[in-house]
């Protein structure tokens, strides 16, 4: 039996591609493989994700309202915790998420196991200046992430080229033949047909954001804005729970007949049924960093998936490779500084197109990865 241990230290329910990546895996367990998942209880209310086959093991996770010792306290548990685990079920394969996991899998395999294999992904792109600036624990990992664990790594993965790039600048002594990209994709069973009688516009257009959300990062008040200008043309639902007070003082105080906001956000799983009431999603960030700049997030293949158009901050360069005028559902860069100048007829329009079928589906990407991890 081949035992592959998974540490993600940051709660689970908050990144939907390692929710899907679990879920193939419990799919594909059989006797041949033990699989066990470390991670860390979420504190945002957000319903706990449980997996039939795969044994998930979690300690509790620092509060925003915890002091800097009990979070340090929280954070070394995890750590110990987890090192325990390993060293009694001495897995062949550690597949651990990001610099925030990566203390156990540097103990079990410099100093426990040796021989197992490797596997490093990055959910986001963090530049050395973040590290510098940025946790000291994490950057204490990170250390030794660059001294031993991406040396000895088998494959890291990123979840597009251009992040693949940047990193492989940032540390050019890793083989180029180790990386891999890894892309968020939703699962195929939220594709749905395109509906051929949307050639026409039916108003108001329906439009909807799902995620994280702040009034410094992405250009929500100018689409609220423009929206409330158009006076009734539009509707925006903007689901989110992520976000700080300021951001959600505004929303809530946006609140009418033509935008809702639904702090609750809304259950990963119940995302398909939810958009399919809708004509197009947006994505809003601003680019303030590499991170933003060079990411195709979650949510833009998803919107895809249940056959909305995307409208996307033309800030973001990872998305160009994915612009469709031409066919539908669209993806259309945006210029959310200047949106008096979006037209949204022609946007919404889908006269004299075709349906663009797509595969952006995380079974695709799940397959390569279980390849690895056997």
């Amino acid at each position: 039996m081949k035992k592959i241990a998974i540490i993600h230290f940051q709660p689970l329910e908050y990144y939907p591609p390692i929710i899907n990546t679990i879920n193939f895996l419990d799919k594909k367990n059989d006797d041949k493989l033990r699989i066990t998942v470390y991670s860390s209880l979420n504190v945002k209310g957000r319903r706990k994700f449980i997996s039939e086959n795969i044994s998930i093991k979690r300690t509790s996770f620092p509060k925003e309202s915890d002091s800097s010792f009990l979070s340090f306290i929280k954070q070394l548990w995890f750590n110990f915790y987890t090192i325990s685990c390993l060293l009694f079920s001495r897995p062949d394969t550690i597949l651990y998420y990001e610099s925030y996991s990566a203390f156990p899998a540097f103990i079990y395999l410099k100093y426990i196991n040796p021989q197992a294999k490797l596997i490093i992904h990055f959910h986001e792109y963090f530049t050395k200046d973040w590290y510098i600036h940025g946790m000291k624990l994490v950057k204490f990992y990170h250390k030794l992430e660059v001294k031993y664990l991406f040396k000895k790594s088998n494959v890291i993965s990123h979840t597009n080229e251009d992040r693949v790039l940047l990193f492989l600048h940032d540390y050019p002594f890793i083989e180029k033949n180790k990386m891999k990209i890894l892309p968020n994709y939703p699962p195929s069973e939220w594709s749905r047909p395109v509906d051929l009688n949307k050639g026409r516009i039916i108003k108001p257009v329906r439009v909807v954001y799902i995620g994280s959300l702040s009034l410094a990062t992405t250009y929500i008040k100018e689409f609220c804005n423009w929206v409330l200008a158009h006076k009734g043309e539009l509707t925006f639902d903007i689901y989110c729970y992520n976000l700080d007070k300021e951001t959600e003082g505004y929303l809530t105080s946006c609140q009418n007949e033509i935008i809702r906001f639904y702090p609750n956000g809304v259950d990963y799983k119940e995302i398909p049924s939810l958009l399919r009431g809708y004509d197009a999603g947006v994505i809003l960030y601003k680019g303030l960093s590499y991170n933003f700049i060079y990411n195709a997030p979650n949510k833009l293949f998803e919107y895809l998936a249940c056959g909305l158009d995307v409208w996307f901050s033309d800030k973001m360069i990872g998305i160009l490779p994915y612009i469709k005028e031409d066919t539908f559902p669209k993806v259309i860069k945006v210029d959310f500084e200047n949106l008096f100048d979006f037209q949204v007829d022609k946007a919404i329009s889908k006269e004299g197109l075709h349906p663009f079928v797509h595969n952006y589906f995380s079974e695709n990407v799940n397959s390569i990865l279980l390849h690895e991890l056997i």
